[in-house]
């Protein structure tokens, strides 16, 4: 559900260029109610003894926090028990549908296997829907996985790998209808009236990463 905002921020795109010469229900009833097929093999007697620390921290680091994390793009930070705990119902609601972490393939067409696949496994799937469904127990602090050193949000990804961008692009400014459906905007707009940075390269190149920033955090999607 998008909340209504009037107007969205202008955003910046960066193309690193390469300088070479070139109410918690249970995970059956989630996926009966599915407005489409969910691919998550059910069990007769889910795990009742999973835990937040043991379980269900590793899942949200390894696969959720590259961007639910303070300062990052996403609505809200899962950095902690008490967040996590929180949307416990929403994050089971959505990663029952495989709407989170984001992959909106079609898993039985054409190619279903990928690179970098974010995709959760079933068993991660049940284990979180299983723990929501067992009331969201932390477990012992002991056992939470080790954090991790995430770079600072606001630095361009890759910049620690490849530096800061060779050509940095802004988008122009684009309003969007408050509580209007979701828009892809594609505006038409010569690259010489968006370059910011970097517009001294001079001949071809390869392009080896692209990052997208928002110009700012204030207009959100939210489910």
């Amino acid at each position: 559900m998008m909340r209504a905002l009037p107007k969205l921020g202008t955003g910046l795109l960066a193309l690193v260029i390469s300088l070479a010469n070139l109410a918690p229900t249970s995970l059956a009833a989630q996926a009966e109610s599915a407005d489409y097929p969910v691919r998550v093999t059910l069990i007769q007697n889910p795990s009742t003894d999973l835990t937040y620390a043991r379980d269900v921290a590793p899942i949200i680091q390894d696969n959720c926090l590259k961007c639910h994390r303070e300062g990052s793009v996403a609505p809200m930070a899962l950095e902690t028990y008490e967040d996590v705990r929180r949307y416990a119902s929403r994050i089971s609601h959505r990663v029952v549908r495989r709407q989170m972490p984001p992959w909106p393939i079609d898993r039985d067409v054409g190619v279903t296997e990928f690179k970098n696949d974010p995709s959760l496994t079933d068993e991660e799937i049940r284990t979180i829907a299983d723990w929501v469904d067992a009331g969201g127990p932390m477990g012992d602090p002991a056992d939470l996985p080790e954090p991790i050193d995430w770079p600072d949000a606001r630095e361009w990804e890759f910049q620690s790998d490849l530096g800061p961008p060779d050509m940095m692009l802004q988008s122009p400014l684009y309003n969007v209808i408050a509580n209007g459906m979701d828009a892809w905007p594609t505006p038409i707009t010569p690259l010489e009236d968006v370059i910011i940075a970097g517009d001294n390269i001079t001949q071809d190149r390869w392009i080896k990463a692209v990052a997208v920033r928002p110009h700012s955090n204030e207009a959100r999607f939210v489910f």
